[in-house]
C-alpha cells in the first residue's frame, strides 16, 4: 500500500503518490533516486549529492527510483549540509550538500527560462511545461548571479522555519545548481 502524505499549500490539502509529484502547475516537488554510493545521491536531474556520512547506514535501505522530496535544514549543527532529501518509501532522510551540477540536460532538469531580480519573479522550463514563481522579497539578494539557462531543483520549504512565514506562503524553495544557493518562493498567481 502506498503511503500517503500531505503537503498544506494556500488551505488546498494534496495526496501526494509515489510518482513524480507536480502539485498544482506543473510544480516539480518530487525528485526520484537514480543511483547511489556509500558517498554520494544522484537525482533524475543528474544532480549529485553529497551524504552526511552519519546517514550511510540509512542510505543503505534506499533504492534506485524511491520517491525523494528536497528541504532545507534549519540546523546550524549541520553546517556543510543545507538541506535533507526524505524518501517517502522507506520514511527516512539523509542530510546532503550539493556535489556537483547536472552535466547534461535531460528532460527531467528544470532550467531557469524567465529572471526579474528586482520583482522576484522566476520561471523555470524543461522543454515540456513552464512553472512561474514569486521569490520571498527578502530573498531578493541571493537572485544576483541567477540567470537564465541555470538549473533548478524545486523542493519543499517544509522546515519549522517556514512556518514562521506569514501563512506559509513561500512553501517551495529553488536551488539553483549553477550558483549552489537556494530561495524560498511561491507560486506565481497565488
Amino acid at each position: 500500500m502506498t503511503k500517503k502524505y500531505w503537503l498544506f499549500t494556500y488551505f488546498l490539502i494534496f495526496s501526494i503518490g509515489a510518482s513524480p509529484i507536480f502539485a498544482t502547475d506543473n510544480v516539480p516537488v518530487s525528485h526520484f533516486l537514480y543511483s547511489k554510493s556509500g558517498e554520494f545521491v544522484e537525482l533524475e536531474d543528474g544532480s549529485l549529492w553529497s551524504i552526511n556520512p552519519s546517514n550511510k547506514k540509512t542510505l543503505q535501505s534506499w533504492s534506485p527510483g524511491d520517491p525523494l522530496i528536497l528541504a532545507p535544514t534549519s540546523s546550524s549543527a549541520l553546517l556543510g549540509y543545507p538541506y535533507y532529501i526524505s524518501n517517502r518509501n522507506t520514511e527516512s532522510y539523509i542530510y546532503v550538500s550539493l556535489h556537483q551540477k547536472p552535466l547534461q540536460r535531460g528532460a527531467n532538469t528544470f532550467e531557469i527560462s524567465y529572471i526579474n531580480p528586482n520583482s522576484g519573479n522566476v520561471t523555470i522550463y524543461n522543454g515540456e511545461s513552464h512553472c512561474g514563481f514569486i521569490v520571498n522579497s527578502k530573498d531578493f539578494p541571493l537572485l544576483h548571479g541567477w540567470e537564465v539557462a541555470n538549473p533548478i531543483l524545486v523542493g519543499l520549504n517544509d522546515n519549522w522555519i517556514a512556518k514562521k512565514d506569514f501563512l506559509w506562503k513561500h512553501n517551495f524553495i529553488l536551488v539553483n545548481l549553477e550558483k549552489n544557493n537556494f530561495v524560498k518562493a511561491s507560486l506565481e498567481n497565488n
